[in-house]
């Protein structure tokens, strides 16, 4: 049947990991796929089903893909499913993640008679939404002749690193198909000749008397190999490197010229660095973060080099950041990691004698932190304590919290051996915790850390259950409300009557007895961090 045979192209392009509940729409897709039921199965080649609430399986292929390069998928069956699904698939999106993600819509032998879940126009409208969300990349298997031309699409669309929607009517997808294949047509690693031809023409006489600062984006965090490109650039071009949340795994906890974090969690000389930027520097853009957490909606006043192998990535247009940029635009288009081993060796030649045009303090922040009031942790003892406590091989994931603007702020410089991906762009509370069972299962010997705020905590708690037995590691910040909205009204609003901040809770929660009753083990961290080396 057509469902049989989505399963097994799917599984012949490597996706065998899925995530959703089964029911409605998806019984007769769900029926080809075997129970996940632990780690020791995790990457068999077995096509499996992990259930657990869409609103967290949209998430994981986010998770599994930033952790191992390899795709996953995410089902919805029909009804509100779809709604919850379309999270994690907005984060796919805004991330540039490729991803399947499965929509069942209602039988066509059943529009127009109010079918429970009703999908339609006349209904919840889903299609709409579907389209809205995944544009060209949403193709609706509705031509039953036509599902081997619709994986041809999908397959073009994971190609470009963009997610991509299987939507299907049960009834159709049923039927009987006849036998075909749709190989994965693998791409091989490469470079635009023409710009690097470009690159080493111009770059080396631009950069004479000019600053240089390179800005590490979470393209780059998936390459491997690529800290020691990172630091062997800058080291031949003497330039600071600076990065965003989602791109410090790219560069080395001993990198010289490792400069600090970029707005959200900025740190203070990193801010100063970049506030100076003028039409006189160079920027070195090793992918392109667009996102107000990266580029705090301003404008590149500098020139600038962009290295990516994106076609048309998230808030870009026509493929490219022209538009971001005040100075000269270029791009180098391909493979990075192959790119910077071609060009390295080549502008070593071309490149010598460059001044150190900035002196890198040791600590990089400059600002009097408040003392925390009675009862509560110091945070940066805290994060202190942590980073330097962190075991190699950690993968952290910041939610929609204070973590993901006071890690960074305190931690400053990569920590050896540990990543970070924060899904920050669309800012739903609660995505961590499918991120990060994507990455335990996309890579066992991988310990996620979620960091998450009491109130990202409500989004997910419900599903601890389904992950008791992977492994996962969750900190949670109990500071009595949404911390981000209370503070910053604070600034923005400071006459309103705080209680019209709607920011604090009524009530507090005890997480241990939470957890516990979920089935994990749980500890409670007291202000003074007692038996955080123990925990």
């Amino acid at each position: 049947s057509g469902n049989s045979k989505l399963i097994e192209i799917l599984s012949d392009w490597g996706i065998n990991l899925y995530a959703g509940v089964n029911g409605g729409g998806v019984i007769h897709v769900a029926k080809h796929l075997e129970p996940f039921e632990g780690l020791h199965q995790a990457n068999d080649g077995v096509p499996r089903l992990f259930d657990v609430p869409e609103a967290i399986a949209g998430s994981i292929p986010v998770g599994y893909h930033i952790a191992t390069g390899k795709m996953a998928a995410a089902i919805s069956t029909t009804g509100g499913a779809t709604w919850y699904g379309g999270i994690g698939a907005a984060n796919a999106k805004a991330h540039d993640i490729p991803a399947a993600y499965i929509f069942a819509l209602n039988s066509t032998e059943i529009v127009d008679r109010g079918p429970l879940q009703n999908m339609t126009a006349s209904g919840m409208n889903s299609l709409a939404m579907i389209r809205g969300m995944f544009g060209e990349n949403c193709l609706v298997i509705d031509d039953f002749g036509g599902l081997e031309k619709i994986l041809i699409k999908g397959q073009e669309a994971l190609h470009k690193s963009q997610p991509v929607a299987f939507v299907f009517y049960p009834n159709l997808l049923s039927k009987e198909v006849n036998g075909f294949e749709v190989p994965w047509n693998s791409k091989p690693r490469q470079v635009n000749q023409e710009d690097t031809s470009t690159f080493l023409r111009e770059f080396p006489e631009e950069i004479r008397g000019r600053r240089v600062v390179i800005y590490v984006g979470e393209e780059v965090a998936r390459y491997k190999g690529m800290q020691e490109l990172t630091t062997s650039l800058a080291t031949l071009l003497k330039a600071p490197t600076v990065y965003s949340m989602n791109s410090s795994s790219a560069v080395a906890h001993n990198n010289p010229y490792a400069a600090g974090h970029i707005h959200l969690g900025f740190n203070d000389w990193t801010k100063q660095l970049w506030d100076s930027l003028s039409e006189k520097d160079i920027v070195l853009f090793l992918g392109f973060d667009p996102g107000e957490y990266e580029m705090n909606l301003g404008k590149i006043k500098a020139d600038v080099w962009h290295f990516t192998n994106y076609t048309n990535p998230y808030d870009s247009r026509n493929g490219t950041y022209q538009h971001r940029v005040d100075g000269r635009y270029r791009q180098v288009r391909g493979d990075i990691a192959l790119a910077l081993e071609q060009l390295i060796p080549k502008l070593e030649k071309r490149v010598r004698n460059r001044p150190e045009f900035f002196e890198i303090p040791a600590d990089l922040n400059t600002r009097e932190i408040e003392e925390p009031g009675p009862r509560y942790v110091d945070i940066v003892k805290f994060y202190k304590a942590y980073a330097r406590l962190v075991q190699e091989e950690t993968f952290i994931v910041n939610d929609v919290c204070q973590g993901y603007k006071d890690m960074p702020y305190v931690i400053q410089r990569p920590i050896k051996g540990v990543m970070r991906f924060d899904p920050h762009r669309i800012s739903t509370m609660g995505d961590s915790f499918g991120v990060g069972i994507g990455v335990k299962i996309g890579n066992p010997n991988l310990r996620p850390h979620i960091h998450v705020g009491d109130g990202g905590f409500k989004y997910f708690e419900g599903a601890l259950v389904n992950a008791q037995n992977l492994g996962l590691t969750v900190w949670v910040i109990d500071n009595g409300g949404y911390h981000i909205v209370g503070k910053g009204l604070e600034t923005v609003m400071p006459k309103v009557d705080r209680r019209r901040y709607h920011s604090d809770f009524q009530q507090r929660v005890d997480f241990v007895g939470v957890a516990k009753a979920h089935g994990w083990d749980a500890y409670r961290l007291d202000p003074k961090l007692a038996k955080m080396e123990e925990i």
